[in-house]
């Protein structure tokens, strides 16, 4: 079975979450697939396995965990 992340929303989750413009090679690198794959499910030439994106939202998931820890540290600093 096929994931339900579009080729808009993959590219979205990737500049979103590596806030770079080189989402691409990040995410191959972080989930363990070629160049090709990546761009074979941006462009919508084949759709996302079930398991990558369960891979992709799971690193989503870290980013936001990361970043929430991140933002406490420095609330309890007195930063933010």
């Amino acid at each position: 079975m096929r994931g339900s992340v579009t080729p808009k929303e993959l590219e979205k989750l990737g500049r979103t979450m590596f806030m770079s413009k080189y989402w691409k090679s990040i995410l191959m690198r972080q989930i363990d697939v070629s160049r090709k794959t990546v761009n074979r499910w941006w462009t919508g030439e084949n759709g996302i396995s079930d398991e990558y994106e369960g891979k992709i939202l799971k690193l989503l998931i870290k980013q936001y965990e990361a970043l929430g820890k991140l933002v406490e540290y420095y609330r309890k600093k007195g930063k933010l």
